[in-house]
C-alpha cells in the first residue's frame, strides 16, 4: 500500500513539473515570438515557427521548443515573409475598401461595404490557418493560400470557434496590458488542439499516397 502511495505521489509530482515545463515553453515562446515580430517583415516566420513547435507539443512529439521555434524560423522564412506579405497588402486593400464606401454614405455604397467586409472575413479566417497550415504541410506558394481559404469553410464549426479565440484574445489583451506580451502565443498553443484535428483527414490522405507510392515503386 505504501509503495502504491509513494508511486501515486511520484506520478503527481512528475504531472505538475510537466504543467510546469509546458507553461514556461508556452510563456518563452510568445515572448520571442513578439520579439521576433518587431521588424513586421519577419512576422510570418515567426508565426510558422510558433506553429511548429506547438503543433509538435500538442501532438506528444517532445523536442526542445528553442531549437524546434529556430529551426522553422529558417527553413520557413522566404516562404513565410512572402505569404505575409501578400496577405499583409491584401488586408489593407480590403479594409481601405470598406473605410472608403463607408465614407460614402449611400445605399449602393452601404451594398459595396457590406461585400468588402464579407472579404474582410474571409480574409481573417485565411491569415488564422495559413501559419499553421505552412508549419505542417510543405507545398507551392499559390497552393499555401488556396488551402488557407478553403479549410475554414470545410472545418466551420472549428472556424468559427477559432475566431471567437481571437476574439477573445484580443480582448484580454486589450484591457490586461502584460497579457499583450504573450497573448498571441497562447492563442496559437490552444489553437493548435484545433489544428490537430483539423489537419489529420489531409495528413492521412497523404500518408496513403505516400505507402502507395512506395508499394507500386516496390512492384516495379
Amino acid at each position: 500500500m505504501a509503495e502504491n502511495e509513494n508511486n501515486n505521489l511520484f506520478d503527481q509530482d512528475r504531472l505538475i513539473w510537466r504543467i510546469i515545463n509546458r507553461v514556461w515553453d508556452v510563456l518563452l515562446l510568445s515572448a520571442i515570438f513578439t520579439v521576433t515580430c518587431i521588424p513586421v517583415i519577419t512576422i510570418g516566420a515567426s508565426a510558422t515557427g510558433l506553429y511548429y513547435t506547438f503543433l509538435k507539443m500538442v501532438r506528444g512529439e517532445e523536442a526542445p521548443a528553442l531549437k524546434s521555434y529556430w529551426k522553422s524560423f529558417r527553413e520557413n522564412f522566404v516562404q513565410a515573409t512572402i505569404l505575409w506579405l501578400i496577405m499583409l497588402l491584401l488586408g489593407a486593400a480590403l479594409a481601405g475598401s470598406v473605410y472608403f464606401y463607408y465614407q460614402q454614405n449611400t445605399t449602393p455604397a452601404t451594398v459595396v461595404m457590406a461585400f468588402f467586409a464579407g472579404l474582410v472575413l474571409v480574409w481573417v479566417l485565411a491569415v488564422i490557418y495559413l501559419f499553421p497550415l505552412l508549419s505542417r504541410f510543405a507545398n507551392k506558394t499559390s497552393t499555401m493560400l488556396f488551402m488557407s481559404i478553403f479549410m475554414p469553410f470545410k472545418n466551420v464549426g472549428w472556424s468559427i470557434l477559432l475566431l471567437a479565440m481571437v476574439l477573445i484574445t484580443v480582448f484580454l489583451a486589450w484591457y490586461v496590458i502584460p497579457f499583450i506580451f504573450f497573448a498571441y502565443g497562447v492563442y496559437a498553443y490552444c489553437s493548435c488542439y484545433i489544428f490537430v484535428r483539423v489537419f489529420k483527414p489531409a495528413e492521412d490522405a497523404i500518408k496513403k499516397t505516400l505507402k502507395q507510392s512506395e508499394e507500386e515503386h516496390d512492384e516495379v
